[in-house]
């Protein structure tokens, strides 16, 4: 709500017709699992094991995935026509992610806004059937006719956060944000380069800067 509030104040200083024509959901965040118990702990070490473990899984479910949520009511009310909605995934989430429980789960819970809130809209490459199937829930959201919803999945990204955590990590092979920028920007600019509204582009390091690969 105070993302709404904070939004639809912004726009109506700018005159009551003031719309979107970008959303990005760039927030997010990363911890590992903490350590499962073992036989020797104690009946309270356990429990107090099990309640770090369930923080843990709300923290990421809180940064990772109430951000896209809270972005796609904040779209349903101020997109403008022909609009983009990104929301940062994660390549990781593709796959398993011993370790890391939370984060994956999260992440993979923010792919499924993409491509639910994708196939909703006229720019899916879903079937006739499908798309037939949410004629009511375009009905009500006219911009979903020309809205292209996109989930960006990079690698690691090159930021100073990611750096302090991972002091060991090859940096050459991480992802820079303003190759992320670049290409959203080419995007908004030129809506024919735009994925299939719902698709998930993994986004990785190559010699050119970075390489966007449609994985679904």
């Amino acid at each position: 709500t105070s993302l709404l509030e904070g939004l639809s104040g912004i726009l109506k200083s700018n005159g009551d017709d003031t719309k979107l024509d970008v959303i990005v959901c760039a927030a997010g965040g990363f911890q590992m699992d903490p350590k499962m118990p073992y036989p020797t702990h104690t009946h309270d070490e356990v429990c107090d094991i099990a309640h770090n473990y369930s923080e843990s899984i709300e923290q990421m479910l809180q940064v990772n995935l109430h951000p896209p949520l809270a972005a796609n009511f904040a779209a349903h009310q101020h997109m403008n026509a022909d609009g983009l909605f990104v929301i940062i995934g994660a390549t990781a989430a593709l796959n398993a992610t011993p370790g890391m429980m939370g984060y994956g789960i999260s992440k993979l819970a923010a792919h499924h806004v993409v491509y639910t809130v994708g196939e909703t809209t006229l720019k899916s490459n879903v079937t006739k059937a499908k798309r037939k199937a949410m004629q009511p829930v375009r009905k009500h959201a006219p911009y979903l006719d020309t809205l292209s919803v996109v989930g960006v999945l990079p690698t690691t990204i090159d930021t100073p956060a990611n750096r302090k955590s991972m002091p060991d990590g090859n940096f050459d092979t991480w992802v820079q944000p303003d190759d992320i920028a670049k290409e959203i920007g080419n995007w908004t600019k030129t809506p024919s380069l735009r994925p299939h509204s719902g698709a998930l582009v993994k986004v990785v390091r190559d010699k050119t800067g970075a390489a966007f690969r449609l994985v679904r």
